[in-house]
């Protein structure tokens, strides 16, 4: 997950991967904005997995 760093391999194109993406999304119909506002909840996803939870003192 993201916790264990940025993923190092050679293989991979992160930018041209994004760029055929976005050309998809466009040819599906999504203008900027509803791309924007796609990666806003997938970046909120994201940070999501980056919470650590503590278990509180118990109450009883």
């Amino acid at each position: 997950h993201l916790k264990a760093g940025p993923l190092k391999d050679p293989l991979l194109d992160d930018h041209a991967d994004f760029n055929r993406m976005s050309v998809a999304m466009k040819k599906i119909g999504l203008d900027d904005t509803e791309k924007f506002n796609l990666f806003r909840v997938v970046a909120g996803v994201l940070h999501l997995g980056n919470i650590d939870f503590e278990e509180a003192g118990s109450t009883s």
